[in-house]
């Protein structure tokens, strides 16, 4: 990955503090990052720490998987850019957030992934999440109910029950992540799916499957495998998951 400085873009007018007033979307990843980050250090100007912050992370598409303890050790990247770097990174995560629980197409699990991929790849420990639909299949809340240690999270069906009831859910997802580890399930989660797919079940809710995500992808516990995410699309409900559809309101 490589970005290149545009001829005169520090001068007057034609800087990225200036451009932006006319055309925001003509600026590039590392101009707009420049623009938050305001200034350089005294080694090296706010252009080219912007854009070594970026090949660091690979990328605007990582951003939001930034956390505390994975920011790069940059020179000039002092705690009061840090906290800048963080709060972007947290933004870009509840826009996600956002934009998943407004759409209207029924389990976009191929969004539902990719925002919990970012969730958790910031996470250093185990974390328990519960993802509810309404009976029409529409995203109700991605809620992290407990936070564990590096190899185990502990939680209560109460708190997963008050959530799926508080929404009045037809359906849910529930999901872990394995910290720097593989995503292949171990037995103890494949016996906390069947358990609580049981219990949902009493609360007539359908919990279709619980997710388990590494560095190495996403497990699913239903299908008993490593599901094939990088061919999903947003526009089609994975074909592992078609038979959602066929009980929908």
């Amino acid at each position: 990955m490589s970005f290149a400085l545009r001829a005169g873009s520090q001068a007057s007018g034609t800087d990225p503090r200036s451009r932006i007033l006319r055309d925001p979307a003509l600026l590039e990843d590392w101009e707009l990052l420049s623009i938050l980050l305001r200034t350089g250090s005294h080694k090296t100007d706010v252009y080219k720490l912007s854009q070594e912050i970026l090949i660091h992370v690979g990328g605007l598409a990582n951003f939001a998987s930034f956390c505390q303890s994975t920011l790069p050790n940059i020179p000039g990247l002092g705690l009061a850019k840090k906290t800048t770097l963080l709060a972007i990174s947290e933004l870009a995560s509840r826009i996600r957030r956002s934009d998943l629980l407004q759409t209207i197409s029924p389990f976009p699990l191929c969004d539902l992934y990719n925002s919990l991929w970012l969730l958790t790849a910031r996470e250093t420990r185990e974390c328990f999440y519960i993802i509810t639909f309404s009976l029409e299949g529409l995203v109700r809340r991605v809620e992290k109910v407990a936070t564990g240690t590096l190899t185990e999270v502990s939680i209560h069906k109460r708190d997963l029950a008050k959530v799926a009831l508080d929404d009045s859910s037809g359906y849910c997802l529930i999901a872990h992540n394995h910290p720097q580890q593989t995503c292949l399930a171990s037995i103890a989660d494949f016996n906390l799916f069947a358990e609580l797919r049981r219990f949902f079940a009493e609360l007539e809710i359908s919990c279709f499957d619980q997710w388990v995500l590494g560095i190495d992808g996403l497990y699913s516990c239903r299908h008993s495998q490593v599901l094939d995410c990088k061919n999903w699309s947003r526009d089609f409900l994975p074909e592992e998951y078609s038979f959602l559809t066929d009980n929908l309101s």
